[in-house]
């Protein structure tokens, strides 16, 4: 839900890309999505459905997303960064991810991107999460998404391992 690069809308996209898996879900488990009122607006409009999936944020932690909606460059960016890490920001977005467990109890998140709130939330709670981002998308690789349960880019698993952890055959 926070927003990027001077847009509400940035991750808009994200949800297209898992929109068939979303809506043919053939198990028991129930998928929701959770992001701010101008991204799910959005959806609504481009995908038929997808609104039944939605977790809408009240009106008051939709406020403090609309107040994150800065110049991305510098602030904007430098915002950002503080949800890579212990922060005041880190901390409120915590607070909510709380408010939305105490309304719809769930078993795991997904989030786009390295995000030290959903580490700290999953932490505290027993929750799963993961990570995800867009993998090696450029030829002459395969279109694809990385998911990693330490973080993506920087902060992924092979970027804090060593040859020790791994085991050889």
């Amino acid at each position: 839900p926070f927003p990027i690069r001077n847009s509400m809308l940035h991750f808009k996209d994200i949800i297209k890309y898992f929109y068939p898996a979303i809506t043919s879900n053939e198990t028991d488990n129930e998928i929701l999505i959770y992001s701010n009122y101008e991204t799910l607006s959005q959806m609504d409009k481009e995908l038929v459905g997808i609104n039944k999936y939605f977790l809408v944020p009240s009106s008051k932690e939709n406020e403090f997303f609309e107040q994150c909606l800065i110049d991305w460059d510098p602030d904007g960016i430098n915002k950002w960064k503080q949800l890579m890490s212990k922060s005041e920001l880190s901390d409120a977005f915590v607070s909510i991810l709380n408010s939305v467990y105490k309304r719809n109890p769930f078993d795991y998140i997904v989030c786009w991107g390295t995000n030290y709130a959903v580490k700290d939330f999953a932490s505290q709670n027993n929750v799963g999460f993961i990570n995800m981002e867009l993998g090696c998308s450029r030829t002459p690789f395969l279109n694809s998404f990385c998911a990693d349960p330490m973080g993506v880019n920087g902060s992924a698993s092979i970027c804090n391992s060593s040859i020790e952890d791994f085991e050889l055959l």
